[in-house]
């Protein structure tokens, strides 16, 4: 699995990477690294003699810091989580809010072009 955690870090790299570089591909690259961080699944192993806890991740690309909503299902002595990364969310909406401000600076650069065109 580590193998898709690299491969999402190098689209957010790109994507950061074309955001400063004023390539208006951005928005594409950011989009896919906040969705792929979305949904987090994992199971939880209790050893019955030892009352140890191990976490095995099924799909978790997260790729810092993550903030869990989410549900479990216990069968014995394994737990099945999954769960929301509220944090991915929050970056959707900021994409949205970039790519809006990216074309609201955009329309507003043409129009001046414009009326400088016309004078």
């Amino acid at each position: 699995m580590s193998y898709l955690c690299v491969i999402v870090s190098i689209v957010g790299i790109i994507g950061a990477t074309f955001y400063f570089t004023t390539n208006r591909h951005h928005i594409p690259f950011i989009l896919v690294w906040s969705l792929a961080q979305l949904i987090v699944i994992d199971c939880t192993t209790t050893n019955s003699e030892t009352n140890e806890s191990v976490v095995n991740p099924i799909l978790d690309l997260t790729q810092s810091i993550k903030i869990e909503v989410g549900f479990a299902f216990s069968f014995a002595e394994k737990t099945m989580h999954i769960a929301v990364n509220v944090l991915s969310i929050i970056f959707l909406g900021l994409t949205i809010m970039l790519s809006f401000s990216v074309q609201k600076g955009k329309a507003q650069r043409d129009l001046k072009t414009n009326n400088q065109m016309l004078n």
